[in-house]
């Protein structure tokens, strides 16, 4: 007959005790770890509901194209930010020493030499500035012309008095430009002026030039994003930070501290020409420095002109162009060129806008 086995009281409440320890174990490993301190500001903070501040970009300033340059560069520190900006002004000092109206090395000063004479060999620098030039004198049926500094040794606006000259030196000196004597021949890397007398000045053009120069070394030299900016004709690449753009102010030609508004930029150019740049008042008469080479005189109809354009050399060479031209008829061509935006202020203030210009314009105030 099988015995029948029985437990003593004491060891049934020793069973209980390992039981109860084993559940104990189990309930303190499964629990949920308790937040360490400062845990739940960490995880805040990289959700994004306190964004570090974006950095500033890198900046310097240079005086060169007879204006100050100034270059911007975002980079990961400011040892390649500086790096980037040198190679910027290096290529900017070249192409201002191969483009000034005078100097050993500036080529426009030997075209110049040579009005009259024999054909003269230029670099492709300056091959791609008259291209540019002689196209837009087209465009604007001849508003614009590269010959214009026929013209340039009767003006002085910043003699004491300015040098101003007569309707009918004006008119003599004018019939010295003609665009249609500048040769130009691409193949042979030469370029004339057929008669003496002509002058090339590039002022209203090289400028652009140089800045999208820069910037395509200052890419080259691994830069994204930057911005240079010649006495306010600038090139704006990439953005300013990891969420703002590169924004670009319109100033109002008749006051100096007041902006009519702003523009956003990425990857383009704007350029802006005005009569209160660089002018002399006599008799109460307002000259300034954007002569209509047709005339001899300063154009009329407009305070200035703001073009936007893929490149800084183009829109250089517009808004001059335009300047000279009028409101209506300046807004007709703008509105005719793929890829430009104009923003023309009148003789009597008022703004006329392409409709792509008025879709970005941001204006401040009334």
């Amino acid at each position: 007959m099988a015995q029948k086995l029985s437990r003593s009281p004491l060891v049934t409440v020793a069973l209980m005790a390992v039981c109860l320890a084993v559940v104990l174990i189990y309930l303190v490993k499964t629990r949920p770890e308790a937040p360490r301190p400062g845990a739940a500001a960490l995880s805040a903070d990289a959700a994004g509901s306190t964004p570090e501040p974006a950095p500033e970009p890198f900046k310097r300033s240079r005086e060169l194209l007879g204006t100050v340059v100034t270059i911007q560069v975002l980079a990961e520190d400011t040892a390649q930010a500086e790096a980037l900006a040198e190679v910027g002004f290096a290529e900017i000092a070249r192409l201002h020493a191969l483009l000034a109206p005078v100097g050993e090395q500036s080529e426009v000063a030997r075209l110049n030499a040579a009005a009259g004479g024999e054909p003269v060999k230029i670099g492709p620098d300056l091959l791609a500035v008259l291209e540019e030039a002689m196209l837009t004198a087209q465009l604007s049926g001849g508003a614009f012309d590269p010959t214009w500094a026929a013209m340039a040794p009767l003006w002085d606006l910043k003699d004491d008095p300015p040098r101003i000259p007569d309707a009918a030196a004006a008119t003599a000196a004018a019939g010295r430009v003609d665009c249609g004597k500048l040769e130009v021949e691409a193949k042979a890397g030469t370029a004339r002026l057929a008669e003496a007398g002509m002058a090339v000045g590039l002022g209203g053009v090289a400028k652009g030039y140089a800045i999208d120069r820069a910037v395509l070394a200052m890419r080259a030299s691994g830069g994204k994003h930057l911005l240079v900016d010649a006495g306010g004709d600038l090139y704006a690449s990439g953005r300013k930070g990891r969420s703002r753009q590169w924004s670009i102010g319109v100033r109002d030609p008749r006051d100096r501290d007041k902006l009519l508004g702003k523009i956003p930029l990425q990857d383009e150019a704007v350029t802006t020409s005005g009569d209160y740049e660089r002018f002399a008042i006599v008799e109460g008469k307002r000259y300034h420095h954007i002569l209509d080479p047709r005339t001899g005189m300063p154009a009329a109809g407009s305070r200035s002109v703001t073009v936007l354009a893929k490149t800084a050399m183009q829109a250089d060479a517009l808004s001059t162009a335009l300047f000279v031209m009028g409101p209506e008829q300046a807004i007709k061509l703008a509105n005719r060129l793929e890829g430009v935006e104009a923003l023309v202020v009148d003789a009597e203030g008022r703004s006329l806008m392409t409709p792509g210009m008025a879709k970005r314009f941001a204006r401040i105030g009334p």
